[in-house]
């Protein structure tokens, strides 16, 4: 988990953590920011909670992820909804067992910004080594493929070695005349939770509260700063004008106004409400011996009546289609919700009984 850019009530981002997006998201409101940006480990799966929560309080958004590329972390900001799918294809590609390489990046990635990483970072670990001409040319291949969507991420958790460091990711950006941006590496809300971060990677490990891991928290510094706090950190006020330039181009939109139910594939001539009767009735007469079917069709048609009132019809026929065509290609499936024990489910197919 690294990043967190914030300008006057701008914006931060978290990763895999101990807190919750609305816990996340209030904090970042307590602190005077306006945008909030969620950048978990190689997935966007928390993206519509993150949005749902940040809406709520009415913060802007800012969508990426935090994905490995050649081996390395790279920071990607979504600058559009085609710069998510971008991100998507691209996290995609690297959890293949191959991975992905920058040169494969490089084809699909117009639509998003980019930071060189934090301490998982290749340009993190060659200063860290001492190796500066090489992270020079590192700098210089990204700045190749991403050009002014490129910014060096500048953080600190006030580890040992970590002002060291500030010092020379400032000096590389100078020399490679590459925007710097502050970034924080928030895991959780306020420091108090970094024990329950602490608990969840000793469960997630199966570790011993003695046992030491480098996952587990070296301080209480990952946690949602306040811009006055980071830049008494850092030193250096002026490069959090950055991510705000970063934040206004950013607009990904993954809410619609109201709910969008995917479409059938209906036979000509009927309505959805026609089509779930007539399978779930022949459901009934294959599943159930003739002594049962008058009990079975009386409740099948209050659940149907129902579903009709809720206009849910059309629904359960798209879930019907995709567990078919899933059983179809051997992949398991599982039923959740109120309706996955019903009788019109269970008519179907659809349930696992």
């Amino acid at each position: 988990m690294t990043f967190v850019h914030l300008h006057t009530k701008s914006w931060y981002s978290f990763r895999r953590g101990g807190s919750s997006p609305d816990a996340l998201v209030q904090q970042a409101l307590e602190n005077g920011q306006t945008a909030i940006a969620l950048t978990d480990y190689m997935s966007t799966a928390g993206v519509i909670p993150f949005q749902v929560a940040a809406r709520a309080k009415g913060l802007h958004s800012v969508i990426g992820a935090e994905v490995v590329v050649d081996g390395y972390s790279l920071v990607m900001l979504a600058a559009s909804n085609a710069g998510f799918r971008q991100i998507n294809q691209i996290i995609s590609k690297g959890l293949e067992e191959t991975g992905i390489s920058l040169e494969e990046v490089s084809q699909d990635s117009s639509d998003v910004f980019v930071l060189t990483g934090g301490r998982s970072g290749l340009l993190w670990e060659l200063l860290a080594s001492g190796k500066p001409h090489s992270a020079l040319e590192w700098v210089k291949r990204l700045y190749g493929v991403f050009g002014k969507r490129l910014f060096i991420e500048v953080s600190s958790h006030l580890c040992e070695g970590d002002a060291r460091m500030v010092s020379r990711l400032l000096s590389l950006a100078k020399t490679a005349r590459v925007h710097a941006v502050v970034s924080n590496d928030v895991a959780y809300a306020v420091p108090e939770d970094a024990v329950r971060l602490d608990a969840l990677t000793l469960s997630r490990h199966r570790l011993q509260v003695q046992d030491d891991h480098t996952e587990r928290p070296s301080n209480r510094e990952a946690w949602l700063k306040s811009q006055s706090l980071l830049e008494t950190i850092v030193g250096i006020p002026s490069l959090f004008t950055n991510t705000v330039a970063i934040t206004n181009e950013c607009h990904v939109d993954l809410l619609p106004e109201r709910v969008l139910i995917p479409r059938a594939r209906l036979p000509q001539d009927t309505t959805a409400e026609l089509e779930l009767e007539g399978l779930a009735r022949a459901g009934i007469k294959r599943r159930y011996p003739l002594e049962q079917r008058k009990a079975a069709l009386k409740l099948m048609s209050h659940e149907l009546e129902v579903i009709e009132e809720l206009g849910l019809a059309e629904y359960f026929l798209v879930v019907h289609e995709v567990i078919q065509a899933a059983k179809a290609m051997k992949i398991r499936t599982a039923g959740r919700g109120s309706a996955a024990s019903s009788i019109v489910v269970y008519a179907l197919g659809n349930s696992p009984c």
